[in-house]
């Protein structure tokens, strides 16, 4: 059968969204999220070193980003973290209206303490 233009509030799909409290400028609230995971034929792979800002030996470092997610007590939206480039670019005709479809939230450390005692990560300290 052929798809029409009816309204029938089916599956709604909606952009990712950005939720602040926890990223910085120039992350705007509520601003649709783009995307593109892009390689060359050189190389094969990517991949997101957590917790350090630069590469091994060997690798080539494309950008040092902001970790992001769900809400920790949402379900659904995206079930892994991602590493968002620090200077998001916008496709024209973006929305700044709350869909409130995925929604996307800085990752922050929750407070871990060493052997001696003294704090390792503070809470609320977002991750880069």
């Amino acid at each position: 059968s052929q798809s029409n233009t009816h309204n029938n509030d089916g599956n709604l799909w909606y952009r990712t969204e950005y939720e602040l409290g926890s990223l910085p400028s120039p992350f705007v609230h509520d601003r649709e999220d783009t995307c593109a995971q892009c390689t060359d034929e050189s190389h094969s792979s990517t991949y997101v070193r957590w917790g350090h800002r630069d590469c091994p030996s060997g690798a080539t470092k494309l950008y040092t980003g902001y970790a992001a997610g769900d809400y920790y007590k949402h379900g659904g939206s995206g079930f892994n973290t991602l590493c968002l480039h620090p200077q998001p670019s916008w496709f024209g005709g973006y929305d700044d209206g709350n869909q409130n479809g995925a929604l996307l939230y800085g990752t922050e450390y929750e407070q871990t303490y060493g052997g001696d005692g003294t704090p390792h990560m503070v809470k609320g300290t977002s991750y880069t």
